[in-house]
């Protein structure tokens, strides 16, 4: 392990399921991610962590619900081209622009995309492996899930009642808070996941921000 692999397993401690990534992926995606990524995807794989609270995530599997939510807005970004480095267990997105880096977080539940433009931060390799270790080293539990109606974290309640999500899986809200629904425990489903976070896109106009709060 490097020192960045060894500090995010310090965090997050052994995965709860792992798949090692396939071969071809490293060819396939030489030139368009860091090689830090590829670091974390041979030590790791596309792996959940924290009782399925984080995932490392396979870029191909989730990129039909990446270009939905994409498609249906106008990022101040200018034209990039993105794949998603990790997700949560709520279906949050974190994705990787070709020329803009570490720069967009897809916030399904809410209807919002966060934008960050890091393109300064993309000339030189290191800066963009920085980008990509520090996105790994730098999430902690509590930055992944929502909290609901009354400001509680929903995770730990979920887990209790549903059990931990799959490589393949998102707890979800029925009905969807975009539709009105309440932000309760008791409203949480585990649904498909690339399925649920898709649809999500077209319940209501995507709206971009730049705070995640």
């Amino acid at each position: 392990m490097s020192r960045h692999t060894e500090a995010f397993a310090r965090t997050w401690g052994a995965p709860l399921t792992a798949r090692e990534v396939p071969e071809h992926y490293y060819t396939d995606f030489a030139g368009r991610v860091p090689e830090s990524l590829f670091e974390f995807w041979r030590t790791f794989g596309f792996a959940g962590f924290g009782q399925g609270r984080f995932w490392i995530c396979d870029p191909v599997q989730w990129q039909p619900a990446v270009n939905r939510w994409l498609g249906r807005v106008q990022l101040p970004l200018g034209e990039d081209s993105f794949i998603a480095v990790s997700r949560s267990a709520f279906g949050e997105l974190r994705l990787w622009g070709e020329r803009t880096g570490m720069s967009v977080v897809i916030l399904p539940w809410r209807g919002v995309l966060v934008a960050h433009d890091r393109s300064a931060q993309m000339a030189e390799e290191k800066d963009r492996n920085n980008q990509i270790n520090a996105e790994f080293r730098g999430t902690r539990p509590g930055d992944v899930e929502p909290a609901g109606d009354d400001g509680e974290p929903l995770f730990e309640l979920a887990l209790e009642r549903l059990g931990p999500v799959g490589e393949d899986t998102v707890y979800g809200f029925e009905p969807a808070l975009t539709l009105g629904g309440p932000a309760i425990a008791e409203n949480l489903a585990v649904l498909e996941g690339v399925t649920h976070v898709t649809l999500l896109a077209d319940l209501a106009d995507p709206q971009v921000g730049s705070s995640r709060s």
